[in-house]
């Protein structure tokens, strides 16, 4: 403890020898500005510095760069100019490949008959519907699975769903209880 008080007045006598910062008028007003003040390089930067803050982050990698094809889709407005994708490396490629990894990687949701919280891929959604035909006033509603046909194929059912197991055990456990 002795030698930290003998180090913080060092400090504090460098910090007063040295000359005061000029401090410039910064006019926060909205009126004439093109951007906001945080991205106005003219201005101090009250609140952080933006060249600490430019985006770095780069687009998701590809499996196969074809440039030709890139610079088509920017062309079209579908791809942002003047950047290049990065094409996966040969590790990246055999994990994108392998479906278990894939499955895995999905979004996690709950079961709501054993309450486990597992990958979406290994869940089967489902949607409560109302069933076409029927003779009775009331249209007849059931809990049936949804999004088992590919997307192309199928119309997107929104709305509320719950998530079962796809385990046959718990299947039969369901539709036995109703």
């Amino acid at each position: 403890m002795p030698r930290l008080i003998p180090r913080l007045l060092r400090a504090l006598d460098h910090v007063r020898s040295q000359p005061p910062r000029s401090s410039q008028e910064v006019d926060i007003s909205p009126h004439g500005r093109t951007q906001s003040i945080l991205l106005d390089r003219n201005a101090l930067r009250l609140i952080y510095r933006h060249a600490r803050y430019e985006r770095s982050k780069g687009l998701a990698p590809y499996v196969y760069v074809s440039k030709a094809r890139w610079r088509a889709k920017q062309m079209r407005g579908r791809a942002p100019l003047g950047v290049l994708p990065r094409e996966m490396t040969k590790e990246e490629r055999s994990f994108h490949a392998n479906p278990y990894l894939r499955m895995l990687g999905s979004p996690l949701r709950q079961c709501f008959q054993t309450g486990w919280l597992l990958p979406r891929e290994l869940m089967i959604r489902m949607t409560p519907m109302r069933l076409p035909g029927g003779s009775s006033e009331r249209p007849v509603c059931t809990f049936l699975p949804s999004g088992l046909e590919h997307p192309a194929f199928s119309r997107f059912q929104g709305g509320r769903s719950s998530y079962l197991l796809c385990y046959k055990p718990v299947v039969d456990f369901v539709r036995r209880k109703g």
